[in-house]
């Protein structure tokens, strides 16, 4: 190497240097194959998920197909059954509205009834109370010309008086000491009293 000349050494550096050139070119070059196979992995990737994907869009769009009918079936039952209660409802609403119509005439009629009835008894009220006070008006006139001499009477002995037979005596209590006197001294004087039967 002592022996060399410049040019040569020029030449050995050159040659280096190319060679050195040429290794990392070749690393840069593997790299980038690296990468391009990884970039080809990961699409193939992406084109089996986008593949996947498909399936299962394909997948649920089945699913929907063989559910969409049940559920609208399921759906159009529910809402007959539920129309149908609302008729049976308004069927019972409209019965109540006429029954209460109906009522609402009847209380109105015996309304009606009931404040006629009111002054009808008011009217007789009032003449009951009229003739109750003419009817004592008039017993109170005819007790003036009644006298009461007798406190009490009764007849004395056994049995009831029969058709042959003697009356039985009448024993009578005066009010009046004097009606007695008066009617001893007249008995004494015609022997008989009579009783006139009215």
């Amino acid at each position: 190497m002592a022996g060399t000349s410049p040019k040569q050494k020029k030449e050995t550096k050159n040659s280096a240097a190319s060679e050195s050139a040429g290794e990392k070119g070749t690393h840069q070059i593997s790299k980038m194959a690296d990468r391009i196979s990884q970039n080809h992995a990961v699409s193939e990737d992406c084109s089996d998920l986008k593949a996947h994907t498909i399936n299962y869009k394909q997948m649920a769009l089945e699913v929907a197909n063989l559910i969409n009918p049940t559920i609208e079936k399921s759906i159009e039952i529910a809402v007959k059954n539920l129309q149908s209660e609302i008729n049976k409802i308004m069927e019972q609403v409209t019965s109540h509205n006429a029954l209460i119509s109906e009522m609402e005439e009847r209380i109105s009629s015996l309304e009606d009834y009931s404040s006629s009835a009111k002054s009808k008894i008011r009217f007789l009220e009032k003449k009951i109370s009229d003739l109750e006070n003419k009817t004592e008006d008039l017993e109170n006139r005819s007790r003036r010309n009644n006298l009461r001499f007798v406190e009490r009477a009764h007849r004395v002995g056994p049995g009831k008086d029969l058709p042959h037979q003697k009356p039985r005596t009448v024993l009578v209590k005066f009010l009046d000491y004097s009606d007695k006197t008066l009617i001893l001294q007249t008995y004494k004087k015609s022997k008989n009293l009579y009783l006139e039967k009215t």
